[in-house]
């Protein structure tokens, strides 16, 4: 398992510095870095990228970019408001020398005014961005370590020490080290929550414990709840990732429910059965309404709250939205809880089995370099969603995974007979454990080529076949992949052979029915043999 994350991860990494590389080459020649290569420039560039979760203008990287001759060991300083952003950042392992003269850096630079004469041979970004820095009053400063290195801070103990000492010299500096796995985590996995949200919960609305807890459970009023997704949606927040039933639709939300948000909001926490909220940390002020939410992420009660959002974005502050409440449960969750929590807490109503497999790390892992690093040029999705595709062909997660377990382990009946149970994760030797162990960015690219080639070709071919066809894709595309052939060039072929096989099994069994040929065994007689049950797959076999 972990051999193939970390496949996928080298894949991301590299994918994005590649992508960055004329950026690179543009930027080093302009901003005249000695010292560094261009491919050193682009995991700088790459750095910031992942970090801020976003694609960065040129004009940005100009600003943003200290590197080079005179940086004062600095390789970007990032001012955004009060707070400020300063990277070292390294292809190469950390080490100890190295984290020395960077924390020396800090605390000469940083945590105090720099002297004129301390500044002499700085280059001329460094001055600027320094002098930026020290004219803001009480500036929050946050440090990034970034290496494109599975070394974590255990392994260079006493430079990281050396660090620690450096940022508690002065109040407001925080460090982080990131190395590339927590670099990869970021790509497919962006920590993009609201930091935080205040609620006014009354003592009457506040049902308990009256003691600090990591549960609580409270009555909020709608208009607070949405005001809480509006702000999320205007900061580009994510409030349900977590949520395996995001891809739920909106407007299949009941009529009943909003009519009474309307007709009787006062009842409206009697007549539904409540959301789970989970959040890295909460504060309840007593004495007092506050209740403070850190990271909140609502696990259960996806589509309650933007099915209503939708009705009332262009209205937040209705009347009946401050009558109407819901009864909340807060959980203060790491990620381990928080994964048992979503999957738990959306069982209570009928789930597909795949939906449950869509937060999982190798499908996150899938979706990135599908995405955003595979040459194909595909779009995959792990949860129905509305996100837009980019007119690419798309592909879900039931439909790969079903792919991969009829090409890789050579059973497509199995892969359309026992669907369900190509996503049960409950132990070791489950299905879905042995195509999550089996999967890497080459057999990735492969069968989705693969797949995507035969959903065209039966989408072309004459009505007359087609039927034979939707039912023989799982054998068409074991087949393509038996014979490596990734492009489909030899599909007629196989088609050919699937229907002279299909004319013959009907001469003896001429009741049969598409679904049974594909799917069961059946009794067939070869030339010169005598009758036996086989299946298509093994008679496709015999016959490429």
């Amino acid at each position: 398992m972990a051999k193939n994350l970390n496949t996928f991860e080298g894949k991301a990494l590299e994918g994005l510095i590649n992508l960055n590389l004329s950026r690179a080459t543009f930027l080093h020649s302009k901003l005249k870095i000695n010292g560094a290569s261009v491919k050193s420039v682009a995991f700088l560039i790459s750095v910031l990228e992942i970090y801020f979760e976003k694609k960065i203008p040129d004009r940005e990287l100009f600003d943003f970019i200290t590197e080079g001759h005179g940086d004062k060991n600095f390789d970007a300083i990032v001012i955004k408001g009060k707070t400020v952003y300063i990277f070292d950042i390294s292809e190469e392992n950390p080490k100890d020398d190295e984290l020395f003269k960077f924390s020396n850096s800090v605390e000469e630079f940083v945590c105090k005014r720099p002297s004129i004469s301390s500044l002499k041979n700085a280059n001329s970004r460094i001055k600027d961005k320094l002098e930026e820095l020290h004219k803001l009053k009480k500036p929050k400063i946050k440090i990034i370590i970034a290496r494109k290195s599975v070394l974590k801070e255990e392994n260079c103990k006493a430079g990281f020490e050396r660090l620690k000492k450096a940022t508690q010299s002065a109040s407001g500096i925080s460090f982080k080290y990131l190395n590339s796995h927590q670099l990869n985590r970021f790509l497919y996995e962006p920590e993009n929550f609201l930091s935080q949200f205040t609620f006014d919960v009354s003592e009457d609305n506040f049902l308990g414990p009256k003691k600090k807890s990591a549960e609580y459970f409270l009555k909020i009023s709608l208009d607070q709840l949405l005001k809480l997704k509006h702000e999320c949606d205007f900061q580009n927040k994510n409030l349900f990732s977590k949520n395996i039933r995001s891809f739920i639709d909106e407007n299949k939300v009941s009529k009943q429910m909003l009519s009474v948000i309307s007709l009787e909001p006062q009842n409206f926490h009697l007549y539904h059965n409540g959301i789970t909220m989970i959040s890295t940390k909460t504060i309840r002020h007593n004495p007092g309404p506050k209740f403070e939410v850190y990271e909140p992420q609502i696990v259960n009660g996806c589509q309650t709250i933007s099915s209503i959002y939708k009705k009332y974005s262009q209205n937040l502050n209705a009347p009946e939205l401050k009558l109407a409440y819901i009864l909340v449960k807060t959980i203060e969750a790491d990620t381990e809880l928080a994964h048992k929590i979503c999957q738990t807490s959306n069982t209570q109503t009928a789930i597909k089995p795949w939906d449950l497999r869509s937060n999982d790390d190798i499908q996150k892992q899938i979706e990135y370099y599908i995405n955003n690093v595979s040459s194909n040029k595909f779009y995959y999705k792990r949860k129905f969603d509305k996100k837009p595709t980019h007119g690419r062909e798309v592909i879900s997660l039931p439909e790969l995974t079903q792919w991969i377990y009829s090409a890789k382990f050579e059973d497509p009946a199995k892969a359309k007979n026992e669907k369900a149970s190509l996503f049960e994760n409950s132990n070791e030797n489950s299905l879905y454990r042995r195509v999550e162990e089996s999967v890497n960015p080459e057999l990735i690219d492969n069968v989705s080529k693969i797949g995507v080639a035969v959903r065209g070709f039966i989408k072309k071919s004459p009505k007359e076949k087609k039927g034979i066809l939707r039912d023989a894709n799982f054998q068409l595309i074991a087949a393509l992949y038996k014979l490596k052939d990734y492009d489909g060039k030899k599909l007629k072929y196989i088609e050919n052979v699937i229907l002279t096989l299909v004319t013959k099994i009907r001469k003896q069994n001429p009741d049969i029915s598409n679904n049974r040929l594909f799917t069961k065994t059946f009794e067939f007689k070869r030339l010169g043999k005598k009758k036996e049950m086989v299946t298509m797959w093994k008679l496709i076999c015999e016959n490429l």
